[in-house]
Protein backbone atom coordinates (compact mmCIF):
# COMPACT_ATOMS: atom_id res chain seq x y z
CA UNK A 1 0.00 0.00 0.00
CA UNK A 2 1.36 3.47 -1.26
CA UNK A 3 0.58 6.97 0.41
CA UNK A 4 0.14 9.35 -2.49
CA UNK A 5 -0.11 12.49 -1.31
CA UNK A 6 2.27 15.17 0.55
CA UNK A 7 4.75 13.74 3.40
CA UNK A 8 6.28 15.81 6.80
CA UNK A 9 10.23 15.85 7.33
CA UNK A 10 10.37 12.35 8.93
CA UNK A 11 8.13 10.71 5.69
CA UNK A 12 5.05 9.92 7.42
CA UNK A 13 1.87 10.76 5.56
CA UNK A 14 0.21 14.39 6.12
CA UNK A 15 -3.67 13.55 6.93
CA UNK A 16 -6.09 15.15 4.67
CA UNK A 17 -3.32 15.49 1.78
CA UNK A 18 -3.69 12.66 -0.12
CA UNK A 19 -4.83 8.90 -0.11
CA UNK A 20 -3.75 5.13 0.36
CA UNK A 21 -3.42 3.01 -3.00
CA UNK A 22 -2.49 -0.49 -3.62
CA UNK A 23 0.44 -0.43 -5.64
CA UNK A 24 0.10 3.37 -6.23
CA UNK A 25 -3.34 2.32 -8.43
CA UNK A 26 -6.31 1.50 -6.71
CA UNK A 27 -7.96 3.29 -3.72
CA UNK A 28 -8.68 1.04 -0.94
CA UNK A 29 -12.40 1.07 -1.63
CA UNK A 30 -11.64 -0.02 -5.46
CA UNK A 31 -8.88 -2.89 -4.84
CA UNK A 32 -10.90 -5.53 -3.28
CA UNK A 33 -12.21 -6.92 -6.26
CA UNK A 34 -8.76 -6.87 -8.63
CA UNK A 35 -6.88 -10.00 -8.84
CA UNK A 36 -3.78 -8.24 -10.16
CA UNK A 37 -3.67 -6.53 -7.14
CA UNK A 38 -3.47 -10.22 -5.22
CA UNK A 39 -2.30 -10.60 -2.47
CA UNK A 40 -1.69 -7.27 -1.44
CA UNK A 41 -5.80 -7.36 -1.21
CA UNK A 42 -8.63 -9.13 0.59
CA UNK A 43 -12.01 -10.23 -0.24
CA UNK A 44 -12.18 -10.62 4.04
CA UNK A 45 -15.01 -8.12 4.95
CA UNK A 46 -14.94 -5.20 7.86
CA UNK A 47 -17.75 -4.68 8.97
CA UNK A 48 -18.92 -2.42 11.61
CA UNK A 49 -22.34 -1.73 13.28
CA UNK A 50 -23.66 1.63 15.31
CA UNK A 51 -26.70 1.80 16.36
CA UNK A 52 -28.79 4.23 15.55
CA UNK A 53 -29.80 7.15 17.95
CA UNK A 54 -33.06 8.41 17.12
CA UNK A 55 -32.85 11.82 18.95
CA UNK A 56 -29.23 12.62 17.39
CA UNK A 57 -28.88 10.69 13.88
CA UNK A 58 -30.63 12.15 10.93
CA UNK A 59 -28.84 10.69 7.75
CA UNK A 60 -26.46 8.08 6.83
CA UNK A 61 -23.80 8.72 4.02
CA UNK A 62 -22.63 5.94 1.97
CA UNK A 63 -19.64 7.19 -0.70
CA UNK A 64 -16.86 6.22 -2.53
CA UNK A 65 -13.77 7.53 -2.23
CA UNK A 66 -13.93 10.33 -4.76
CA UNK A 67 -15.92 12.10 -1.74
CA UNK A 68 -13.40 11.50 0.54
CA UNK A 69 -10.32 12.38 -1.47
CA UNK A 70 -11.42 16.04 -1.26
CA UNK A 71 -13.92 15.81 2.18
CA UNK A 72 -13.36 15.00 5.82
CA UNK A 73 -16.13 12.37 7.76
CA UNK A 74 -16.83 15.48 9.42
CA UNK A 75 -16.64 18.00 6.53
CA UNK A 76 -19.55 15.67 5.10
CA UNK A 77 -21.35 15.46 8.28
CA UNK A 78 -21.02 19.24 8.32
CA UNK A 79 -22.33 19.74 4.79
CA UNK A 80 -25.22 17.76 5.08
CA UNK A 81 -26.71 19.45 7.93
CA UNK A 82 -25.63 23.04 6.23
CA UNK A 83 -28.01 22.18 3.16
CA UNK A 84 -30.48 20.18 4.86
CA UNK A 85 -30.75 23.64 6.44
CA UNK A 86 -30.24 25.97 3.71
CA UNK A 87 -33.06 26.36 1.22
CA UNK A 88 -30.79 28.01 -1.03
CA UNK A 89 -28.96 24.90 -1.54
CA UNK A 90 -30.89 22.17 -1.18
CA UNK A 91 -34.41 21.71 -2.22
CA UNK A 92 -36.37 18.22 -3.07
CA UNK A 93 -35.82 18.70 -6.61
CA UNK A 94 -32.38 18.44 -6.05
CA UNK A 95 -31.06 15.37 -3.96
CA UNK A 96 -28.64 16.23 -1.34
CA UNK A 97 -26.40 13.42 -3.09
CA UNK A 98 -26.11 15.02 -5.87
CA UNK A 99 -24.74 17.94 -3.93
CA UNK A 100 -22.51 16.45 -2.48
CA UNK A 101 -21.12 15.27 -5.86
CA UNK A 102 -20.91 18.08 -7.14
CA UNK A 103 -19.72 20.02 -4.07
CA UNK A 104 -16.51 17.01 -4.53
CA UNK A 105 -15.94 18.23 -8.52
CA UNK A 106 -15.69 21.81 -7.37
CA UNK A 107 -13.01 20.82 -4.80
CA UNK A 108 -10.83 18.99 -7.14
CA UNK A 109 -11.61 15.08 -7.04
CA UNK A 110 -10.76 12.97 -10.22
CA UNK A 111 -11.74 9.79 -9.29
CA UNK A 112 -15.07 8.08 -9.15
CA UNK A 113 -17.77 9.79 -7.36
CA UNK A 114 -20.83 7.95 -5.67
CA UNK A 115 -22.90 9.12 -2.99
CA UNK A 116 -25.85 7.86 -1.33
CA UNK A 117 -27.81 9.65 1.73
CA UNK A 118 -30.62 7.87 3.67
CA UNK A 119 -32.75 10.43 5.24
CA UNK A 120 -33.56 9.00 8.54
CA UNK A 121 -36.73 11.30 8.83
CA UNK A 122 -35.60 13.24 11.31
CA UNK A 123 -35.32 16.74 10.05
CA UNK A 124 -33.04 19.83 11.19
Amino acid sequence: MDWCGEVDESGSPIDDTGVYRINGNLALSRSIGDRSERPWVSNSVDISCFPIEEENDVFIVIATDGLFDVMTSQEVVSFVHDSLSNSERYNPQKSIAKILVEEAIERGSTDNISVVVIELGRRL
